[in-house]
C-alpha cells in the first residue's frame, strides 16, 4: 500500500481519455525503475499538504508541485522519457488511470459501499456528540471517511474499458504495488 500512496502522492492530473494496452504495458515494464527513482528521492521532496478529502486530483497536483519545488521535476522527465512516455503529464496521466482503476476493480471485488461510509460518519457524529473522545480524533476519522467518499466517486467514473483492460493485468499490478 506504501507504493500505492507513494504513486498517488506523485501524480498530477485526472484521467481525461481512455488507457491503452501499450500505454499499460509500458507502464508494468517501467514502474520498478521508476518507483525506485521515487524511492530514492523520497526525501529530497517537500511533504505535500493535500489530504485524500480533497480527492485524488489535489494529492496529485502537490506531488508534481513537489518535484518541481525540489528541482527534480526535469530528472523525473528524463526518466520517464526513457521509460518510454512522451512527458511526465503522459505518465501522470497513465498511473492516474491505473491507479484509478485498479481501485475500481478492488473495489468491485471487495464489495464497498457508499451507504457503509454515510453510515460510519454518521454514527461519528453521534459520537461526537456524546463526547468522551478527543477531537482530534474524531476530526482524523471523519476526514479519512470523507476522503474514502471522494475516492469512491472517482472510482465511479473510472471508464468501463479502462477497468476492464486493468483487470486483466490485476495479478501483475498487484505484484507491483508490494
Amino acid at each position: 500500500m506504501r507504493r500505492v500512496m507513494t504513486l498517488v502522492a506523485m501524480l498530477a492530473t485526472s484521467p481525461a481519455w481512455a488507457l491503452t494496452a501499450t500505454e499499460l504495458d509500458v507502464w508494468i515494464n517501467s514502474m520498478p525503475q521508476i518507483q525506485g527513482w521515487l524511492d530514492q528521492h523520497e526525501d529530497a521532496m517537500p511533504k505535500t499538504s493535500a489530504s485524500m478529502e480533497q480527492g485524488m486530483a489535489a494529492m496529485f497536483q502537490e506531488g508534481i508541485k513537489s518535484l518541481k519545488t525540489s528541482g527534480l521535476y526535469s530528472e523525473f522527465g528524463r526518466k520517464v522519457s526513457a521509460a518510454g512516455f512522451d512527458s511526465v503529464e503522459q505518465w501522470t496521466r497513465v498511473t492516474t488511470e491505473v491507479s484509478l482503476g485498479m481501485l475500481a476493480v478492488e473495489m468491485s471485488e471487495q464489495g464497498g459501499s457508499r451507504d457503509q461510509v454515510k453510515q460510519q460518519l454518521a454514527q461519528l457524529q453521534q459520537m461526537r456528540n456524546a463526547g468522551g473522545m478527543p477531537a482530534e480524533q474524531l476530526d482524523a476519522m471523519e476526514t479519512m471517511m470523507r476522503g474514502t467518499l471522494k475516492m469512491m466517486d472517482e472510482m465511479e467514473a473510472v471508464d468501463a474499458a479502462d477497468k476492464t483492460l486493468v483487470s486483466g493485468r490485476m495479478a501483475e499490478l498487484r505484484q507491483l504495488m508490494q
